[in-house]
């Protein structure tokens, strides 16, 4: 069973990183929209695998990008990883 807080706190973080990449603020990247729809580059994406990857402490396939249509489908996918490879990162924004 996927924690519903981990996948809040990974949602957020994703949300934040985007934000940040677009220049925009997290109250325009919407959970639920299409990751396409937010036209990110492949040096976007890179940027933030790599952020992502650091604060969760494992490594997220670059691919999730094309594999989950929205942002809450990456992050549910990201929780259940979490259960396999330990606790969740502390987050603070």
């Amino acid at each position: 069973m996927i924690d519903a807080r981990t996948r809040e706190l990974i949602r957020s973080r994703i949300v934040d990183l985007v934000a940040i990449a677009l220049d925009v603020s997290p109250m325009r990247v919407a959970g639920n929209v299409p990751v396409n729809s937010l036209r990110l580059d492949a040096a976007c994406i890179e940027t933030l695998t790599r952020d992502l990857s650091g604060w969760l402490d494992f490594e997220v396939d670059p691919l999730l990008w094309l594999e989950y249509s929205t942002i809450d489908d990456m992050a549910n996918h990201l929780a259940g990883e979490i259960r396999i490879v330990g606790s969740p990162p502390a987050y603070t924004s």
